[in-house]
């Protein structure tokens, strides 16, 4: 992309100055033809409720399916567990597909190697390589 000069740029300021209301005019046009573009869908209540449902019941399979509880402490509580890449590479994996990582793991038949189930608190505890605490303790309870 070539950029543009600072003559080009006062040059470019003062047509848009010049024709300001032409360019609202057909600006809005181009909305009016194109809008239905931009307008999200209003969902109902019961399809929210529906879908909440379906993502509610695509998580509890897939936590059972990795074991059910967090590999580090043991917690069972599944709105306390999530999906954890082993290797550490999750933000690169997230960028890589839409939709959440449940659906990405059904979709690629529930891969065995890379991920693991841990609860949020020990997830976050072992970002960047650090030591969960709770594998800190039993070390120190071993000394």
């Amino acid at each position: 992309m070539v950029k543009a000069t600072n003559e080009q740029k006062k040059q470019m300021s003062l047509y848009y100055q010049q024709h300001k209301e032409e360019n609202k005019i057909r600006h809005h046009e181009y909305y009016i033809t194109h809008r239905k573009q931009w307008q999200v869908k209003q969902h109902t209540d019961e399809e929210r409720l529906k879908a909440r449902q379906r993502n509610a019941e695509l998580k509890t399979k897939t936590m059972n399916l990795y074991g059910g509880k967090c590999e580090c402490c043991g917690e069972t509580e599944i709105d306390f567990l999530a999906i954890d890449h082993v290797n550490g590479d999750g933000n690169k994996h997230r960028k890589t597909f839409k939709g959440s990582i449940y659906q990405w793991l059904k979709k690629n038949n529930y891969p065995s190697v890379g991920f693991r189930v841990l609860c949020h608190n020990c997830n976050m505890a072992t970002r960047y390589g650090r030591i969960c605490p709770h594998k800190r303790k039993g070390e120190q309870n071993v000394t």
